[in-house]
């Protein structure tokens, strides 16, 4: 017996009585959640990631179908197979029992800005939380992987909800850094100042702590996940030799720095 439709977003979907999502053939399901700017209902292209998915799916004559719900039932989703995958996943060796990832789809890290011509302005792009000992530095509340090193320093930690609290805090000279997700900090940058105003600011070349790879995680349950795997990842090399992805990238404000497999 089929339950109704769900109010997720997608113009077809049909959820049976058995939890699984009914699909055309060459169609593939993903359950997402939002992040701006990478996952979101409102946002162009459905946010970058969902871009780059795209891309690469259609690069190998497949359909991406994307389901948006709260991350915890997207990613029980995938668990339990009822779609394919969800992104965007870092690949983790707790998660690799219960799930299998996709080639990189792109990577970014924790970016740091400022305003031009701030004393402090570091030259390194080894940068620790060891440089911000006795300064002021903005971060979004929850991301313990930038809280604790800079508290451990020494520096002078304020967390907040938003990007755009951080950004306004920055400008209004209450803090001495802000540190971030690359793509988060450029694209809120680009939305809530003008030209004129952002040329007070300088995002550095270096970055807070280790690169993060993004992936597509997809269920162990889904049938045919290695034959799919397989297409997408022909297709993410197909976007990244034409420059589909490089371009997709450089309006997010980030760098190719994944390799093309031989």
């Amino acid at each position: 017996m089929k339950k109704n439709l769900q109010a997720y977003f997608l113009i077809t979907v049909l959820f049976l009585s058995t939890g699984s999502f009914s699909f055309a053939d060459n169609s593939v399901s993903f359950a997402i959640g939002e992040w701006t700017p990478y996952t979101g209902t409102e946002i162009e292209h459905h946010g970058m990631a969902a871009e780059i998915v795209s891309a690469a799916c259609s690069a190998a004559g497949l359909t991406a179908e994307y389901y948006f719900m709260p991350w915890v039932r997207a990613e029980n989703s995938v668990l339990n197979g009822e779609v394919f995958g969800t992104f965007p996943y870092k690949e983790l060796p707790s998660r690799k029992e219960n799930f299998v990832f996709s080639d990189t789809l792109f990577s970014s890290s924790f970016a740091i800005i400022t305003l031009k011509g701030h004393a402090n302005t570091f030259n390194s792009t080894n940068i620790s939380g060891n440089d911000f000992k006795g300064l002021t530095v903005g971060i979004i509340g929850g991301t313990d992987a930038i809280r604790l090193p800079l508290e451990k320093a020494g520096a002078r930690v304020e967390s907040v909800p938003t990007p755009e609290q951080n950004l306004r805090k920055l400008k209004a000279g209450r803090l001495d850094y802000y540190i971030d997700d690359r793509a988060v900090i450029h694209q809120t940058l680009e939305h809530i100042f003008s030209p004129t105003d952002r040329v007070d600011f300088i995002l550095l070349d270096g970055s807070f702590g280790e690169q993060n790879d993004f992936r597509i995680m997809a269920s162990r349950q889904y049938p045919d996940k290695e034959a799919i795997i397989k297409k997408i990842n022909k297709g993410l090399d197909t976007i990244k030799n034409n420059g589909v992805l490089a371009e997709i990238l450089d309006r997010y404000g980030l760098q190719n720095t994944s390799e093309t497999k031989p």
